[in-house]
């Protein structure tokens, strides 16, 4: 419905409220106090912080959205709400480069370098770190040049490690940026490495789905566009005289994509976007007010009934995915099936959940002043 702020201000009360309910002895800051997500009394705790980290990546405080995330890691290592596929993002963006180098250098996961997010995020990083370096303000020190160097060379070195490990984000970033393409761009995306590269997995293509969904606003800057050119421009080259680094990199590739379970499946793509899905308006008086409403029954009409107002009883909660299933293969959208039947006001009937009546209100008079409603009982005015 787009009441985004007030959805902000009710994840903020939601947060205070779970605050005032923490043990006495319990302090998050001290980064030792653990919460186990699977109990699920913790479990509003950790989905308030993800929704409110998002909150205020969208309204720019990236700092704070990046304190967040290092929190949701903290309290449990598991990361059962995939704080890990944001906290680079929120790095570059809050520029914190440098955190962001040390952070995977000093994890104890050794495979966080080569997920997806890490592998263009830290070349992100030094890229930055190169761009900011003293040498760029100054040319006294012989040894600040030196560093410049070797900042660049690694920066460089990491894209083009990030490209051939997972070369199919290339074309997904140049896709949803969008980059405008030229005969460059087409040569290299029909070089073989990238035109015939497999995305490895469904948990590696998961990853990377969620990576491009995540980060692709930070490839819109025009140096980065031209700089991730130049690197899968240098990497075809590099590819096609067979050098020891590809053959490196491709033996990397097989190990980081060699699994057939996607362990992050409950995490949804969708949860890592800026940008926020909506009911369509025409379903929106269905879904929040009972029969009548959406008819045009003011509140004024409730009066002259004479009683409360009687709604069927609540559905049996099993036998509602069976009729989703049948919605669905009615070609009907089974989302919104399901949300129907979170309301109380709907019948399931036997094609589908919406098939029942909605319950009318008749304002017909008889000769003894009472009114008759479908329910059957007829009350005085």
């Amino acid at each position: 419905m787009g009441e985004y702020q007030q959805a902000a201000e009710l994840l903020e009360q939601c947060l205070y409220a779970l605050e005032c309910a923490w043990h006495p002895y319990f302090n998050p800051s001290l980064g030792t106090h653990r919460l186990d997500y699977k109990v699920d009394s913790n479990k509003a705790l950790f989905l308030a912080l993800f929704r409110h980290m998002q909150h205020l990546g969208k309204r720019g405080c990236h700092c704070t959205a990046l304190e967040i995330c290092k929190l949701l890691l903290s309290l449990d290592s598991t990361d059962p709400c995939g704080a890990l596929f944001c906290i680079d993002f929120f790095a570059l963006r809050a520029e914190q480069y440098q955190w962001l180098v040390q952070f995977v250098e000093y994890s104890s996961d050794k495979t966080i370098p080569f997920l997806p997010n890490f592998s263009y995020s830290l070349a992100i990083a030094w890229f930055r770190m190169e761009e900011s370096s003293p040498e760029n303000r100054t040319q006294n020190s012989g040894t600040l040049k030196e560093e410049s160097r070797e900042s660049k060379s690694k920066a460089f070195k990491l894209l083009q490690q990030a490209l051939a490990i997972h070369p199919t984000v290339l074309k997904k970033i140049i896709d949803k940026v969008p980059i405008k393409g030229d005969a460059g761009w087409t040569d290299i995306l029909n070089h073989p490495h990238f035109l015939k590269a497999s995305e490895g997995g469904p948990t590696l293509e998961h990853l990377i789905s969620i990576y491009v969904e995540r980060s692709y606003l930070l490839w819109r800057a025009p140096d980065l566009q031209a700089w991730l050119k130049d690197a899968a421009a240098s990497l075809t080259k590099l590819a096609d005289k067979k050098s020891p680094e590809m053959a490196k990199w491709e033996s990397v590739r097989e190990k980081v994509s060699q699994s057939n379970d996607n362990q992050y499946q409950h995490l949804q793509v969708s949860e890592f976007s800026d940008s926020t899905s909506t009911l369509p308006p025409e379903e929106i008086p269905q879904m929040m007010f009972p029969p009548g409403f959406e008819q045009g029954l003011l509140a004024e009409d409730f009066l002259e009934v004479g009683g409360p107002l009687e709604l069927p009883p609540l559905q049996d909660g099993r036998d509602i995915p069976q009729a989703i299933e049948h919605a669905a293969s009615q070609g009907r959208n089974a989302l919104l099936q399901f949300l129907q039947s979170l309301v109380p006001w709907m019948e399931r009937g036997a094609g589908g959940i919406d098939e029942g009546a909605p319950i009318l209100l008749d304002d017909s008079s008889d000769n003894n002043d009472s009114t008759t409603g479908e329910f059957g009982d007829e009350s005085p005015m």
